[in-house]
């Protein structure tokens, strides 16, 4: 049973001083929001925004309009507010009193992995609109209910307006404000506020998550909504998954920056703009050693657009340049490789599908896919692919090692295991490298349609499974299983009717795809311009009503991500 006191706290919120440690930072833009009624301002902006919102997703906001003494007072609240009694703070739990998924969620409420919990506590509070402002609260907002609802309300019509303003611009819509109109204040959204607590781990804690090799204190994730504001927390612990100019996705911690916000893209706005604006994974791990035992304190406005919105790409030259004319009929896959969900579904739907798998997250320390009517909407893009192969490699040499050193091959039995052996990972890898192949073609040409709706990608499995699955058979029954009675050694392989159909069709399909693919790359290959690995894959096809696909650069793409 949860403890029914606090620890004694200071009786004003200190900021702690910023970690000792040496830490890979990322490197992110930072918005200067003075220059927003500047003249030619909001474009200069939007110009600085427009690379790395569509490729890290996370950026910096200073001259938010708010005194720096406003948003200490709302950690003095949050102090205040987790420092009640449990028992009144769980009058207050989410779900009870028609607060839906805002209210009270106290640490340990959610079983993680290896016997542990989660260590957050939290309170959302909703925005202070005709609907909910007369909502009970917990004494420690109520009595601070003038300071609490002004300084919602700044984030929304005041930050939140000119980030979405600037979005607006980064889309080229014809009217910058469209996307904030689909925030309205009055109308049921996930808009809130949040105060959180991250609790210091135990010693206890702290020796199973290092005997388990455990950092995360909540697991890599993208958010729900819009956009996600987030006061400077001064206690390390933010990391986001951040791709480099070579491809790789790497883990870069969040510097908090003082008299700043960090903000970053979340779902429901990723799918609004098709992909083009990036929901970042991001995952909260244990402080550095030197910050370890401080509580982590938290405020966060999270912005959502009305429950009622539809989540299909808006209108958007953009998304015309880069996805074509029919960007928005049928496509099932988003321009960062996450699939979207149905154009019928709402943003409010989104929410709760997502806040129902909170708990399987928190027990598999992933963020999982979600079943989305007849769709399955994975949490982010993965590199299943590039994790199949390397483990597919490392068996099948192991296993080779195991057979010929630890079991020998003495008999006909062990010297016909090693033939099935070979067979299963030579034919296994090759149809992944056929079926990657395949992919990579598809990016370059189709990538925002439907598998099944592209018919080079259809022709192509049903040819590989067709011939490669034929002659696999064949060799699968017919193997050659030599155990010499003279030297006593086992000598397998194909028969020559497998091998050398198998060896013509391994030339005839890796000439055939590579070729689909450079010649789809031409265009790129023709630019005068420098192309990296990254730039390449950040380069976009139109598929066009003739079903041939067209490559075309995204507007303004980098040559190398941050």
């Amino acid at each position: 049973m949860a403890s029914t006191t606090s620890a004694p706290i200071p009786p004003k919120y200190q900021d702690v001083p910023p970690t000792t440690a040496d830490l890979d930072y990322a490197d992110l833009i930072t918005l200067d929001l003075s220059l927003f009624d500047a003249p030619d301002g909001k474009q200069k902006l939007a110009d600085q925004l427009k690379t790395a919102i569509s490729t890290t997703g996370f950026f910096y906001v200073t001259n938010f309009g708010i005194a720096p003494e406003k948003v200490d007072e709302q950690f003095n609240i949050a102090q205040e507010l987790f420092s009640m009694q449990h028992e009144e703070k769980m009058q207050f739990r989410v779900g009870e009193g028609g607060r839906g998924f805002f209210g009270y969620k106290p640490k340990g409420a959610r079983k993680a992995q290896f016997g542990l919990s989660d260590n957050l506590e939290l309170y959302d509070d909703q925005k202070y609109n005709g609907a909910s402002a007369d909502l009970p609260r917990p004494s420690a907002l109520e009595k601070n209910k003038d300071a609490c609802k002004e300084f919602g309300r700044h984030m929304h019509f005041f930050v939140l307006y000119r980030v979405m303003y600037i979005c607006g611009l980064v889309m080229e819509l014809p009217d910058p404000e469209a996307l904030w109109k689909l925030h309205r204040y009055e109308e049921p959204s996930q808009c809130h506020l949040r105060y959180m607590l991250y609790h210091p781990r135990t010693s206890a804690e702290l020796a199973i998550m290092k005997e388990n090799k455990l950092e995360e204190n909540v697991y890599g994730h993208t958010d729900f909504g819009s956009l996600t504001l987030l006061m400077r927390q001064p206690v390390a612990g933010l990391q986001a998954r951040i791709e480099d100019g070579s491809g790789e996705k790497k883990w870069k911690w969040v510097r908090p920056v003082e008299n700043s916000l960090t903000v970053n893209v979340a779902d429901t706005l990723s799918f609004l703009t098709g992909g083009y604006l990036k929901s970042t994974i991001h995952r909260v791990v244990l402080p550095p050693e030197d910050q370890r035992h401080v509580p982590r304190y938290g405020v966060i406005y999270f912005s959502g657009p009305d429950d009622s919105t539809l989540l299909r790409p808006i209108e958007s030259p953009v998304l015309k340049r880069v996805m074509g004319e029919k960007a928005r009929e049928g496509e099932d896959v988003g321009l960062q490789g996450r699939e979207l969900p149905p154009d019928t579904m709402t943003a409010g739907e989104w929410v709760r599908v997502r806040f129902g798998s909170i708990d399987k997250n928190y027990q598999t320390n992933r963020d999982n896919a979600v079943e989305v009517g007849s769709r399955k909407v994975a949490a982010y893009a993965n590199d299943a692919f590039r994790k199949f192969s390397f483990t597919s490699i490392i068996i099948f040499i192991t296993s080779a090692t195991v057979v010929e050193t630890g079991q020998g091959l003495s008999t006909q039995i062990l010297c016909y295991s090693a033939a099935i052996i070979c067979l299963v990972f030579y034919t296994g890898n090759k149809l992944a490298i056929y079926v990657f192949l395949l992919e990579r073609a598809r990016v370059l040409r189709a990538p925002f349609t439907s598998r099944l709706k592209d018919w080079i990608w259809v022709a192509g499995i049903i040819v590989i499974v067709g011939d490669f699955g034929t002659i696999a058979i064949i060799g699968y029954i017919s193997p050659v299983v030599d155990l010499s009675t003279i030297d006593g050694r086992c000598r397998i392989g194909l028969p020559p009717q497998v091998s050398f159909p198998l060896m013509s069709f391994d030339v005839g399909v890796n000439f055939a795809l590579t070729g689909v693919f450079i010649y789809l790359l031409k265009p790129v290959l023709a630019s005068s311009q420098k192309w990296s690995f990254a730039g390449i894959r950040s380069a976009r096809v139109a598929y066009t009503s003739s079903g041939r696909g067209s490559l075309r650069r995204m507007p303004d793409a980098p040559v190398t991500q941050q």
